[in-house]
């Protein structure tokens, strides 16, 4: 088992510039050699958080409404196609009925 390293105040304002420069926490534990449970004890003594929801809410948000476009023209397309005429056979059986 490793030995206790003590986290310094170095190590605190490392993590608390990381953060600002938009690094998530695993990242920061590797870059600081320490576990993600360190970082993330230190995030809440520092009071910063890694919850990413806002951020992913919107990007998928943007991404719902870069894809409504094509997938609104792709059906008009199709609305199109089916109102073109179209020959119609029917294979009835031996009355063709």
């Amino acid at each position: 088992m490793g030995k206790a390293c003590p986290v310094t105040d170095a190590d605190r304002e490392a993590v608390r510039r990381l953060h600002a420069d938009g690094k998530g926490r695993n990242e920061i534990a590797r870059e600081l050699r320490r576990s993600g449970r360190t970082i993330s004890a230190l995030a809440d003594e520092l009071g910063i958080s890694f919850d990413r929801a806002a951020e992913v809410r919107a990007a998928t948000e943007v991404r719902q409404a870069d894809l409504a476009d094509p997938r609104a023209r792709f059906a008009e397309q199709l609305r199109a196609r089916l109102r073109q005429p179209c020959t119609v056979y029917s294979f009835g059986g031996k009355e063709n009925d």
